[in-house]
Parts: C-alpha cells; structure tokens; sequence
C-alpha cells in the first residue's frame, strides 16, 4: 500500500488508475483510490467513490466482464487484459479497455483507457464499408436485372410469335399433344418475359400496377407445375392443403405472389430433400381479413440469430450456392401488397409466413 501511494505522479498518468480493496469473501470490491484522469473521463468525485462498492456503483460490471478478471486476478496473481468492450448501466454507455494487476492479498490495481473515439471511428468506417458494398452491390444486381430483362424479352417476342403461329396452323389437326406442348412452351415464355419485367421493375422503383383481382385457385395453378415432378417422384411427403380457400380473391400482382409461393416452397424443398422422411406443408388460414400462405417443413429449427438476419439484402444460409436475393425480394413483394412475411419456427420447425390482404 505505501509503495503504490508513493507511485510518482499517480494522479497524473495519461490513462485511468483506480485501486481496488476485495471485501472478505471477494463478492465485492470497494474503491480505494482513485486518479484525476478516472475522475474527468467517468466523472466521479475522487473523495466521495473512496470506500464505495464497485457493485453499486457500476451494476452492469458483471456484464461488461470486469468483475470475474478482478476475481481471477486476486485468486491467482496472474495480470488479465480486457479487451475494448461496451459498459453499459442506465448512466453510462462507454468503451474501455482494462488492465488488472494484483497489489495483495486484498488490493488490486486496474488502469483502463477511454476507447469511444477508437470504436467510433471504427464503426463510422464500417458503416461506410457496408454501405459502399451495398451500393456496389445493388448497382450490379440492376445492371444484372437490367441486360437479363433486355436480352430474354426480345428473343422470347420472337418465341412467342412463332409458337402461336404454329398453333394456329395445327388448329383442327390431329396432333393434339403437339399444340398441347406449344400451348406450355408460350405459356412458359410469357411468364419468363413477366418474372424479369417484374424483377426490373423493383430494381427502378416504378409504380406501375401491376395488380389484378385473382382467386387462391388461379395462384397455385402457376405454382404446382414447377414441382409436379418431385411431387410424382421425390421422397419428400407433400402436404398441400389449400383447396377448401380457393374461392378466395386477392387483388395482386399474380406472378409475383407466385414467384413468393415458388421461391418458399423451393427453399424447404432443398432444405429437407436429405433429410430422413422428409416433409413439406403448405396450409392456408383466413385471419382479420388476411389470407395467411404457410410454408413449413421437416426441417431443425432456425437458429435465433439468423431468424434475425433472414429477408435482409445478401443474407443467405446456403452459403457460395445462395445470393441473398431470394427473401429479400420476396418480403418486398410481399410489403408492397400491404402484406408482410414473418420467419419463425413452429413446434421446432423452419415456418414461412406471408400475408395478403383479401379483397372483398
């Protein structure tokens, strides 16, 4: 004790020193001293914090991880270091970074630097790191939306003039699964030039509706073909249960519900398709004039940080094989109908929710 009160210059080094004193079970510690730099950056009194529990006046120093290091360093003597972390109480939110020696058998001595302008403007250079990615990336997804929207329309014109041209010339013939097969391939073509302008049109944020009043019937008809083969073919168990709200009407952009519906279902697909009796289900509920569309399968639960993340721009479980598009694009579509889509887990098990207004 004589030795540290006779520090030279104590209370003036350039960083913050406080001298601890472990109560006798060490499950507190109590202020002994404290320098001017302690006293300017955390603004308490010297004189008044002497003799004052560490508990009571930081509560959150448990949290911060503080208080075990004092611990550790008082039962074995070994110095600790903790890094730059976030203290925080309902009077103080700052950054430190802490030193811990031990004095004694009782004391201990802690000095600690003021890191707020080191993580400030670590998190000011961040930000913009992000931002400058994301704009980078964003500007490659409309130029990528943009040449696939140019390059597929015109061949796909010319697609569909030639396939109704030719329908037309076998009208009355008897080569039906012919003119059946040309009817799927114009069919298909016109939805491809539709899910590309549909796309391109989210990329220019323009505000042509799109919208038309359709029924749940119409929806899921331009959704179960995609799968028919797997649903045929694949171990998968598919629980569709739908068709007793297929009379109901919504007033939306079809082929982008369709897209939603096909992107989730798509998705569950993948994630169970190794799975040992796997399953996917589909149901639909009437709720408060929403028609609720839910996509669950056999799945393990979704871990809470990534439920966190899900529908954000370039977030992806799936790894190099995902572009992160995928949810986002379906949760735009999906608030532009005045609707949401909620990410959860029910009875532990991945769900996928949207909901559409329904239109009376």
């Amino acid at each position: 004790m004589d030795n540290l009160n006779l520090l030279p210059l104590f209370d003036d080094l350039p960083f913050a020193a406080v001298l601890y004193k472990a109560n006798a079970d060490r499950s507190d510690f109590y202020f002994v001293k404290v320098n001017d730099y302690c006293q300017r950056i955390d603004q308490v009194n010297k004189e008044f914090i002497a003799g004052e529990s560490l508990l009571e006046c930081f509560p959150a120093v448990k949290e911060f991880g503080l208080f075990e290091l004092l611990q550790m360093t008082l039962e074995t003597g070994e110095s600790q270091h903790l890094p730059i972390a976030l203290y925080k109480d309902d009077q103080h939110q700052v950054y430190r970074e802490n030193w811990i020696f031990k004095v004694d058998e009782e004391h201990l001595l802690v000095i600690y630097e003021d890191r707020d302008d080191i993580v400030n403007i670590y998190e000011s250079l961040d930000q913009q790191r992000k931002l400058a990615i994301e704009s980078s990336r964003l500007a490659m997804v409309g130029e990528l939306s943009a040449s696939i929207s140019h390059e597929l329309n015109n061949p796909l014109t010319v697609l569909m003039l030639m396939t109704e041209k030719l329908r037309r010339q076998l009208k009355g013939a008897t080569i039906t699964e012919v003119e059946e097969g040309l009817l799927k391939i114009e069919s298909a073509a016109k939805r491809m030039s539709k899910i590309t302008n549909s796309v391109l049109s989210l990329t220019k944020n323009t505000s042509d509706d799109l919208h038309e009043i359709v029924d749940i019937k119409t929806i899921f008809a331009g959704v179960i073909p995609y799968f028919q083969d797997k649903i045929d073919s694949s171990p998968i168990n598919f629980l569709f249960e739908y068709e007793s709200f297929n009379h109901i009407k919504i007033k939306c952009n079809p082929i982008q519900i369709q897209q939603v519906l096909t992107n989730l279902i798509k998705n569950a697909i993948e994630s169970v398709y190794k799975l040992e009796k796997p399953w996917v289900k589909v149901e639909l509920r009437e709720e408060d004039e929403l028609i609720i569309f839910s996509i669950t399968d056999s799945g393990a639960p979704i871990e809470d940080y990534k439920l966190k993340v899900l529908g954000q721009k370039f977030t992806t479980t799936k790894g190099t094989a995902g572009t992160g598009l995928g949810l986002y694009l379906s949760k735009k579509f999906i608030e532009s109908h005045q609707g949401y889509l909620n990410i959860t887990n029910k009875n532990e098990h991945p769900n996928f929710e949207f909901a559409l207004p329904v239109k009376k």
